[in-house]
């Protein structure tokens, strides 16, 4: 997604978009991590070296869609903050707050968006 400065309105929701995007993909991906640990808890023998790379790259693959979400959480409050949306950049704020590479940045924004009149 990319932004122009003068036009944050537009890109707004457009990061919003991206953020459930993101989390829709890092579901699918723990969904698909998951039905292969099922298939091997149902044999006797332990996960092959096949299973194993699908498995980590399932859940490397799903935080760094959960990081990306944080970021276009992040970047979507920015935006609503800057032309008005003061509740909806502070929801989406949180969003980025909660993962652990945005939470120090995220909350810098939030302090600067609590003080923001309504």
């Amino acid at each position: 997604v990319s932004i122009d400065q003068t036009q944050l309105g537009l890109a707004a929701p457009k990061f919003t978009k991206a953020m459930a995007c993101f989390v829709s993909v890092a579901a699918s991906l723990r969904q698909n991590r998951a039905r292969i640990e099922a298939q091997v808890a149902t044999r006797a023998t332990s996960a092959t070296a096949r299973e194993t790379r699908q498995m980590d790259r399932f859940t490397r693959d799903a935080e760094n869609a959960d990081e990306k979400s944080a970021q276009s959480a992040f970047n979507a409050a920015q935006c609503y903050a800057r032309t008005g949306g003061k509740g909806i950049a502070l929801n989406l704020v949180d969003v980025a707050i909660a993962h652990p590479r945005m939470k120090e940045k995220a909350e810098a924004l939030k302090a600067a968006i609590e003080k923001l009149p309504q």
